[in-house]
């Protein structure tokens, strides 16, 4: 079963991938088009783990950030695994596999990388974020780093595509100013919008073939 999935994903992105196209699907109307990733952007990568289910589909794993790390932007929100690049990297695969495991606590002997989406640039935070996709044969045991992870939980991908989780709300984003009507899915009670939101957008057209 995941083999197959695996090999999957992995011909679709040989055919290429959505891209930008499927980000602004799940974008704020502001974001008109993605800016040029700036010399000073800080690098980071995100995971999307995917294991089989007792649904006979796959799940994938998301978490909590805490919201007590004043210099975190994006702290309390809901994101994929991962994070920003360290000197000791290699290359941005590394950063997600070490991300996955120090978060989760999801060995990385236990995960295949099948493929990376699309790169995307967060003004925000001044991140561009590489995003991969990951497979492992079973239901994960999870270790969640206190620091940084208030809560794990798990996503049908099905969930994707069901158009009553697809919606539109108001999120304050800073002292005086507040973004009107950004789309977000809701995925297990939990409201999933920005970047995380936009890369899910892009994993979604991608597999869309395969349900």
């Amino acid at each position: 079963m995941t083999d197959k999935f695996s090999s999957f994903i992995k011909e679709k992105i040989a055919e290429g991938l959505p891209g930008q196209e499927a980000h602004f699907e799940m974008s704020h109307k502001l974001r008109t088009y993605t800016p040029a990733t700036p010399s000073t952007a800080m690098a980071s990568s995100v995971c999307i783990l995917l294991f089989p289910n007792s649904n006979d589909s796959f799940s994938f794993t998301l978490m909590e950030r805490t919201s007590h790390n004043k210099n975190d932007k994006h702290r309390g929100q809901i994101s994929l695994p991962g994070g920003k690049k360290e000197k000791n990297d290699l290359n941005a695969s590394q950063t997600a596999l070490r991300e996955l495991e120090e978060e989760v606590g999801v060995h990385v002997s236990d995960v295949e990388l099948v493929g990376e989406l699309t790169e995307l640039y967060i003004p925000v935070s001044n991140f561009v974020v590489y995003p991969f996709v990951g497979i492992t044969k079973q239901k994960p045991v999870y270790q969640k780093q206190e620091s940084e992870v208030q809560e794990i939980f798990e996503v049908d991908i099905r969930e994707l595509f069901d158009v009553e989780n697809l919606k539109e709300t108001n999120i304050k984003i800073a002292e005086n100013i507040t973004l009107k009507r950004v789309p977000y899915f809701e995925l297990e009670n939990r409201v999933v919008w920005g970047a995380t939101a936009m890369i899910l957008s892009e994993f979604k057209s991608l597999i869309k073939e395969y349900l």
